[in-house]
């Protein structure tokens, strides 16, 4: 691995951050009226979740040792997939939330459940995307995934369709 490489890497990947966060300045001040305050709402939480993977690059490239500096990245993008998982575990479980209220004639709680949801969705594509930006980094730098997972029990359950069943074929015994 070539340190100058990797953090050059980082440093485009701050520049990117520092664009989408301009960027979504941008929408947040064009969006006033009602119909646009969700829009608003959703920009709001990119710009967060970027805004925090901008301090963060920042703080881990002021670290003058390659090997600190990796660690540093690694716990950044695990920090970001713990995110992510979570917030698409509250997601999933504010979107049953959401069909409930509906069926029970409850709008007004409908209505916020799906402000909520906005904002849970915004954040599950921010840290997925944050976490993969990171990952693309440590894997075109050559850096190889740390020996330890996260323990199954530590991470949040994940909820499938019961519909998405696979069809098993049996092979034939000779």
């Amino acid at each position: 691995m070539d340190e100058g490489t990797f953090r050059s890497r980082l440093v485009e990947l701050l520049k990117k951050s520092r664009q989408a966060v301009r960027g979504y300045e941008r929408v947040e001040r064009s969006s006033h009226d009602e119909g646009n305050r969700l829009i608003a709402t959703q920009a709001e939480e990119w710009k967060r979740v970027n805004s925090e993977l901008l301090r963060e690059l920042s703080l881990a490239l002021n670290s003058p040792s390659g090997k600190r500096l990796t660690s540093d990245i690694l716990s950044i993008r695990e920090r970001f997939s713990l995110v992510w998982r979570q917030s698409e575990s509250d997601l999933l479980r504010k979107q049953t939330e959401l069909l409930q209220a509906a069926r029970s004639g409850e709008f007004v709680k409908s209505a916020i459940l799906s402000s909520e949801l906005v904002i849970l969705k915004a954040r599950v594509q921010a840290t997925q995307a944050a976490h993969h930006e990171l990952g693309d980094v440590l894997r075109k730098s050559h850096i190889a995934e740390p020996d330890e997972a996260v323990p199954v029990d530590e991470m949040p359950p994940r909820e499938y369709p019961q519909e998405q069943r696979a069809r098993v074929i049996p092979l034939k015994r000779q």
